[in-house]
């Protein structure tokens, strides 16, 4: 089951609110993020830091955003477990 949500990121001094997804993923499950018109999917690694994957349009994202998206899902994710 999907669920869509809006994530507030924090970035150079604003706050963004992107359109993201979360998906189950096999035993796992994965956030995909709309950043400025490319969607970037986010997945657990084994100590529960997040993988940034692109698809293959060649067109290279701001990695200073990507990693505030991914300190937004770690963050989020962290407060809902305890």
């Amino acid at each position: 089951m999907n669920e869509c949500f809006e994530l507030p990121v924090h970035y150079k001094g604003e706050e963004l609110l992107l359109p993201a997804e979360l998906q189950a993923w096999g035993y796992s499950y994965r956030i995909r993020v709309s950043v400025n018109d490319q969607v970037i999917t986010f997945e657990p690694d084994e100590e529960c830091n997040y993988r940034a994957l692109t698809d293959d349009t060649g067109k290279i994202p701001d990695i200073e955003l990507i990693r505030s998206v991914a300190n937004s899902i770690h963050s989020a994710f962290n407060e809902a477990e305890g």
